[in-house]
Formats: structure tokens, C-alpha cells, sequence
């Protein structure tokens, strides 16, 4: 059986996904982690802004704080 070269792109394309994700401790998995804590911290942040202020944030609101905040960490 044959198979094209964009079979074969895609077959180590997922094995390399496969490996990657199966490592414990691989930089994706460090940089997911990291990225995890990141947006894990601006949400308690802002949630901790928003109870001093009295008001309640919304998910949208929470999504939009998460986004600026990244851009301006870049």
C-alpha cells in the first residue's frame, strides 16, 4: 500500500503530537503549565479587584481582563 506524501506529513505530524504530549515535563507541557498558572493568576486578580469594587465579574468580562492583560505582557 501506498501513501502520498501529505499521509505521511500527517502520520509523523501526530506521532510527534503523540510524543510530545505523552512526555512528562516536555517544554509544550512546561509552557501549557506556565500559561495555566499565568491566566490562573490574572483571573483571581481581577475577581479580587472586582469584590473590593462591590460588583461581580461576568465570564465575558473575565475573558476580555484575561486578553488585555496578556497583549500588554507581551
Amino acid at each position: 500500500m501506498k501513501i502520498t506524501k501529505r499521509q505521511l506529513r500527517r502520520i509523523i505530524k501526530e506521532e510527534k503530537a503523540k510524543l510530545i504530549s505523552e512526555q512528562p515535563g516536555s517544554y509544550g507541557q512546561t509552557i501549557l503549565d506556565d500559561l495555566t498558572i499565568q491566566v490562573g493568576e490574572i483571573i483571581e486578580r481581577a475577581r479580587y479587584d472586582a469584590a473590593q469594587a462591590g460588583e461581580e465579574l461576568t465570564r465575558e468580562q473575565i475573558v476580555d481582563h484575561i486578553t488585555t492583560t496578556m497583549q500588554e505582557l507581551r
